[in-house]
């Protein structure tokens, strides 16, 4: 059954392959994802590298901060290949979709419209997303055209939901965003009728089932660490 939500492999099909890398992002899309997500920092030498961590123990299993390191030197720490951004797009299949999480506030802008103005890829199948806001607005600024959702994490507090849904929805409309990233577990119909005029990405989801009820719900695209278990087992779901 071919799903009405884009299943988004989240840093690529990491639950297969290590996450941010080339071989990840080509098995997700050999396991059927729409779309593949991916972290993306600057280094010193303002080179635009898939990445997740601002440091750089959990995996590469050493002290430093990121953003102190060119591409060289982090390359140098690291026993697999870091990709650039520009190595993601050129592994993308026509017609596939590449979600970049911006996960430093650097003025990456400048260098990311760059990138993606040398590219082959249509900018339609670009979207960025972070839980930056300044970074997003400047996004918007130098391209009204990308599709930009606004990272948010809910939590609940004595039984109320936070942030809240209005005040998120009028910053969102304020800066002329698309849409909303938000972890899955808050997402519910009051989420998707506050949310439900732009576009609703939700993480990171790899129960097949909470996937289709998601999709249900109407959420436009949907992350998974294991793309080719959602794919697969949503045939079996009614």
């Amino acid at each position: 059954m071919k799903s009405k939500s884009l299943l988004i492999a989240h840093r690529g099909a990491s639950a297969d392959a290590k996450e941010n890398t080339l071989e990840a992002f080509k098995l997700a899309f050999v396991q059927g994802a729409d779309g593949i997500e991916a972290d993306f920092l600057l280094t010193t030498d303002r080179k635009i590298i898939a990445f997740h961590d601002l440091n750089t123990q959990r995996l590469l299993g050493t002290q430093s901060r990121t953003k102190c390191l060119n591409l060289s030197e982090i390359r140098k720490l690291s026993s697999y290949h870091i990709p650039e951004l520009k190595e993601v797009l050129a592994c993308l299949p026509k017609g596939k979709k590449l979600i970049i999480e911006l996960k430093c506030g650097r003025q990456i802008e400048q260098e990311l419209m760059q990138i993606l103005r040398a590219s082959q890829i249509p900018i339609e199948n670009v979207t960025v997303i972070s839980f930056r806001l300044p970074t997003l607005i400047r996004l918007r600024e130098l391209c009204p055209k990308i599709e930009i959702l606004w990272i948010r994490k809910f939590r609940m507090s004595q039984g109320i939901r936070k942030p809240n849904l209005i005040e998120i929805k009028k910053i969102i409309e304020k800066y002329n965003f698309d849409g909303i990233s938000a972890n899955a577990s808050h997402i519910d119909q009051e989420f998707i009728q506050t949310f439900k005029q732009g576009k609703i990405n939700c993480w990171t989801v790899d129960s097949p089932k909470r996937f289709q009820e998601l999709t249900e719900l109407a959420c436009h695209s949907i992350s998974s660490n294991c793309p080719g278990l959602i794919r697969e087992q949503l045939k079996d779901l009614k």
